[in-house]
């Protein structure tokens, strides 16, 4: 039992060891051991919501190890990625600027090419050096610099740019901008802020990012810098259930 808001509150616990554990673990500490269906959306003092309140700090604040986050991720890491790779020919990219890479969360597709991996949380640049054995850097982006002759043919952030306001949101675009080679395409996945009242719209104010956007704003900013190739919208599902609404998109540089 804890105590949430004046009440008593049961947050169940269990560990297992099949194949499922990461799924299983990823939906005790996200939904706090509560059924999704007993949530009422409509009262902020219910007390499913309270308890949900608790896993997510909880789950903030375990998400700063590189072992747990990559363990949260688990369940979701290939279905993030899954436009990217229905979009690309990966076979056919040179060389990669992964930004907000992590502990190295899509690393293993791109095995074949010049790798580069940035992010300014050491503990997981060092987990990601580890296990991958490749490059990584400790660094804000912003103060990356190549030269023309090593610029990159794909610029990926990965769920990154939602824990930015818009003025520096289009600051690291403009500066990622800089960094493609004239054949190249940026790429991000991001948090889509849904309009209506759901599980999705709770868990998107809730997430670690302040800056879950509806999907229109993400287009507009977007395309301030980019040319769009691709502006897809979709889900992300655990036991049939859409926890996030995400949109990938891809773009050439805009040289006007």
């Amino acid at each position: 039992m804890r105590e949430v808001f004046g009440a008593q509150l049961p947050i169940r616990t269990y560990v297992r060891e099949d194949s499922a554990a990461g799924i299983a673990s990823f939906a005790y500490i996200l939904l706090g051991g509560i059924d999704v269906d007993a949530c009422d959306l409509g009262r902020l003092d219910s007390r499913p919501l309270a308890t949900l309140a608790v896993a997510m700090t909880l789950a903030e604040e375990m998400l700063e190890h590189a072992v747990v986050y990559r363990m949260l991720q688990a369940p979701f890491a290939e279905q993030k990625f899954a436009p990217v790779l229905a979009n690309n020919d990966l076979g056919r990219v040179r060389r990669v600027l992964d930004v907000g890479c992590g502990p190295g969360t899509n690393t293993k597709h791109f095995a074949h090419v010049d790798y580069l991996g940035i992010d300014f949380n050491e503990r997981y640049i060092e987990s990601a050096r580890r296990r991958h054995g490749r490059d990584f850097i400790v660094a804000d982006v912003r103060n990356y610099r190549s030269a023309p002759g090593d610029r990159f043919d794909f610029v990926l952030a990965n769920s990154f740019l939602h824990h930015l306001n818009t003025e520096d949101v289009l600051g690291i675009l403009s500066h990622m901008r800089s960094l493609l080679a004239e054949d190249g395409y940026f790429h991000t996945v991001e948090l889509v802020m849904p309009p209506d009242r759901s599980i999705a719209r709770l868990l998107a104010h809730w997430d670690r990012g302040d800056f879950a956007r509806p999907l229109e704003e993400w287009r507009t900013i977007f395309t301030k810098l980019f040319e769009p190739v691709v502006f897809e919208f979709y889900p992300l599902t655990l036991m049939g259930t859409t926890l996030w609404h995400m949109v990938y998109f891809k773009g050439r540089a805009r040289r006007d």
